[in-house]
């Protein structure tokens, strides 16, 4: 992610700017993707006080994939056997309830804000106040596929090689669903803090 990092103007010197222009792709982006970094600093009233600003702006594919199935695996029991009596062997093995494919592709752009204040009022002692604000916008197009196997009957199977989980299984009338939904969101962050030292 684009942000700006802090930088001490009495360090810098005055004036002090920067400005950062580029575009990024990758594979899980749509297109190029532009970013932006600039900063200012200054030193004021005898290099007693010095300023710096700084602002930094991006825009990014949202784009991810993924299979999961549920942490809580089901023991495999009489109800799930379309044969009970010739399938023994597989009962009280573990099994997922289901299994699910996410996909989502979106875009974020992104603000951030700096800012800070640097007093020296003698050579042995500094303040300092800092500021920083983000805005965040995130859209998104989520979809779930979904399957249930706890709803259907195992017509075929075998145990694994610990014993313990169902695998190679055919499971007939199975559920599946299928989902989609829109998601917009808007995060804001702000900080304010102050320091001092001295040598």
């Amino acid at each position: 992610a684009v942000s700006p990092s802090t930088k001490d103007p009495f360090e810098l010197g005055a004036p002090s700017y920067a400005v950062d222009l580029g575009l990024s792709g990758g594979e899980f982006r749509s297109d190029l993707q532009p970013h932006i970094q600039a900063y200012y600093s200054d030193l004021f009233h005898g290099d007693r006080i010095g300023l710096w600003l700084a602002g930094a702006y991006e825009e990014r594919d949202l784009i991810s994939e993924r299979v999961e199935n549920n942490r809580n695996w089901l023991l495999v029991d009489d109800d799930l056997l379309s044969d009970p009596a010739g399938q023994a062997e597989l009962v009280d093995l573990r099994y997922p309830r289901r299994v699910r494919y996410l996909r989502q592709t979106g875009e974020s752009q992104k603000y951030n804000l700096a800012g800070k204040l640097q007093i020296r009022p003698t050579n042995r002692l500094s303040a300092y106040l800092h500021g920083l604000y983000t805005d965040e916008t995130r859209e998104a197009l989520r979809s779930r596929l979904q399957v249930l196997f706890s709803e259907g009957r195992v017509t075929a199977g075998v145990p694994d090689a610990t014993g313990e989980i169902l695998q190679q299984a055919d499971i007939a009338g199975t559920f599946a669903e299928h989902a989609s939904f829109y998601r917009r969101l808007d995060i804001q962050t702000m900080g304010l803090s102050a320091s001092a030292c001295g040598h």
